[in-house]
């Protein structure tokens, strides 16, 4: 049986308070505030994909503007400066520190450590090392929950588009591992239910993160992208709801509903991959 979820905490990037207000204003959980720059725009090369222009001296900003929203600051991948940066980030306010790309039980132990309890710590894995060292990984004290990054995971794997990954069953296991060692789980790719125009229904995401068991879920740039522009609150609100009556709707479907969706949403993968293909 799925198990029922009571919330799913919605997590939107951004590094302007000004959109950090509304967003907290439209029922947004956590504002997601990306440092991660080393080693990104090389491993993505041509893929189009978002890269962060948020800046350091704007997370205290953030912050001081929050009052319900927890902020989450992505880091960089483990390296020597890590202890200075998960300082710096806890004098500017993170709430949650998310650690990207760690490959290793040594570099997640010393992540933690380096946190201290001060703050949630969360972990991103988007590597196949990653992947493969899973089960030891997930025996460390201290690690709060751990999210999944389609996207980076896809192209270790080799695979071509994002939602591949959720056709493959790779999902299913992580999924079971981290929540059977009571961490926390989750992964992104989150847009409007009423963004028909996308590749792949994002109602099919959504059930995703249900029946897989996810508790936060990272808004994906197509949900981001319209408001931008800070003009339309109404709408940003509106879009949150519908998000939120999706997310009820399937914590109240049959097992049948799910297999049903799966089977739609591979479809919809395998002739986004093939349209993909098509283009080179």
């Amino acid at each position: 049986m799925v198990k029922k979820m009571p919330h799913l905490e919605l997590a939107l990037i951004s590094g302007d308070y000004q959109l950090a207000i509304q967003a907290e204003k439209a029922g947004i959980d956590r504002i997601f505030f990306d440092l991660e720059t080393l080693g990104k725009e090389q491993r993505q090369a041509g893929e189009g994909l978002f890269l962060s222009q948020h800046r350091p001296e704007d997370v205290p900003k953030v912050a001081s503007v929050l009052t319900q929203c927890r902020l989450m600051v992505r880091i960089n991948s483990f390296h020597e400066n890590t202890p200075r940066e998960v300082e710096q980030v806890l004098k500017d306010g993170a709430q949650i520190i998310m650690l990207p790309m760690f490959e290793n039980a040594f570099q997640v132990k010393e992540f933690i450590s380096f946190v201290g309890g001060r703050a949630t710590t969360s972990l991103l894995l988007e590597n196949k090392v990653a992947l493969d060292n899973i089960e030891e990984i997930v025996q460390i004290p201290g690690i709060d929950e751990i999210h999944i990054g389609l996207n980076d995971l896809r192209l270790s794997l080799g695979l071509d588009v994002i939602f591949e990954v959720l056709c493959h069953g790779v999902l299913d296991s992580l999924s079971e591992v981290i929540r059977g060692a009571n961490i926390r789980f989750g992964f992104g790719g989150v847009s409007s239910p009423n963004a028909t125009y996308l590749p792949v229904d994002p109602k099919r995401i959504i059930a995703e993160q249900i029946r897989l068991g996810s508790t936060v879920a990272l808004l994906g740039r197509s949900f981001r992208e319209p408001f931008e522009d800070l003009s339309s609150p109404d709408k940003l609100v509106e879009e949150v709801q519908a998000i939120r009556q999706c997310v009820s709707h399937w914590q109240n479907s049959s097992e049948a509903d799910f297999l049903a969706n799966r089977t739609a949403l591979a479809e919809e993968v395998q002739s986004w991959k093939m349209s993909v293909r098509r283009e080179f």
